[in-house]
């Protein structure tokens, strides 16, 4: 263990310099701790691309930046933040004009850019380059993840030669880092669209629908079923089938369902007679086993009230 005389006799012969560097990548090691936390629960990407943003510039001496997203409906740039040394974080509207070949090349070949003088660069030329007011250097950087582009991430200096091949490294970092989880935060958006949607079905249904999960426990009922077993959809949420379904007029479901989940099995169209004395009724029963993948998650039953149904057909066969 260091004593203090050793730790001052070590600081003692650094150069200044050295010592700046060390407390500099100390600095750059807060920030991308700060950022990995940050991706790790985003689930809004502006704000995740505003923060990446104000990472970079936490990064790199840029004097302007921003992040372009590739529209997949329009197959338009559509700026999704940016920000100058001025600005402080803010998403304010910056003088730019992307030109498609650069930027095509970036994506295509998934690789980033270092521009040291845009002056001497030929795709910096218009009509073949991205072309910033007043730009001398620049980094260029695709957002990509394992499967795909998602867009560029640009800094610039009015300086020539301003960035470094380790500040292109730094900045491609943060940038792959914000594809996979601006990718991350598509997929659950979509998984919740399709929940939605599926969900919208559900309760649309002329039928009663009821899911169980692996441990028993009811986790959806639609209105019709709402409607069957006279509850309501808080009511019954988290209750276990037993108590659920337990009762004297709908004890004969439980006796199917129980061996379903038992057995992690499904049954196809049963009709059972329930109710009590003052009303019957007989339910046309399917029983569905639901899986995610592999892993068995419970099952879902669709119940048809098939009692008036049954009579007008014993009437029309006693009628002839």
């Amino acid at each position: 263990m260091q004593t203090p005389m050793a730790r001052a006799v070590i600081l003692d012969t650094l150069r200044e310099e050295d010592l700046q560097r060390l407390l500099d990548d100390h600095q750059k090691l807060l920030i991308l701790y700060g950022f990995a936390n940050a991706i790790s629960t985003a689930v809004d990407s502006e704000l995740l691309l505003n923060e990446a943003m104000n990472v970079v510039f936490g990064l790199v001496d840029a004097e302007r930046g921003a992040i372009f997203l590739l529209d997949s409906k329009t197959g338009q740039w559509v700026r999704g933040a940016s920000r100058t040394r001025q600005s402080h974080g803010k998403n304010e509207g910056i003088d730019i004009v992307l030109k498609n070949e650069t930027i095509d090349e970036i994506l295509r070949e998934k690789k980033a850019i270092l521009v040291l003088d845009t002056v001497t660069d030929s795709r910096f030329k218009e009509p073949q380059a991205v072309v910033w007011r007043n730009t001398r250097s620049c980094l260029c950087v695709p957002l990509a993840s394992q499967h795909r582009a998602l867009g560029i991430l640009y800094v610039d200096s009015p300086e020539p030669g301003h960035f470094s091949k380790e500040q292109l490294t730094l900045v491609s970092g943060i940038a792959n880092q914000t594809a996979i989880a601006l990718e991350n935060i598509e997929s659950v958006q979509r998984l919740k669209e399709e929940r939605k949607r599926v969900g919208d079905i559900l309760k649309a249904l002329p039928v009663a629908i009821v899911s169980i999960d692996e441990k028993g426990m009811i986790s959806f009922v639609n209105p019709r079923a709402e409607k069957l077993f006279g509850v309501s959809y808080r009511e019954c949420l988290g209750r276990s089938c037993q108590s659920f379904l337990g009762g004297d007029p709908f004890r004969p479901l439980l006796n199917l369902v129980i061996p379903a989940l038992r057995e992690k099995r499904g049954t196809t169209f049963r009709e059972v007679a329930c109710g009590n004395p003052d009303k019957s009724l007989l339910l046309q029963v399917d029983i569905v086993s639901l899986k995610e993948g592999t892993a068995w998650k419970g099952i879902l039953f669709a119940l048809e009230d098939v009692t008036e149904k049954k009579r007008l057909e014993r009437e029309v066969t006693n009628a002839e």
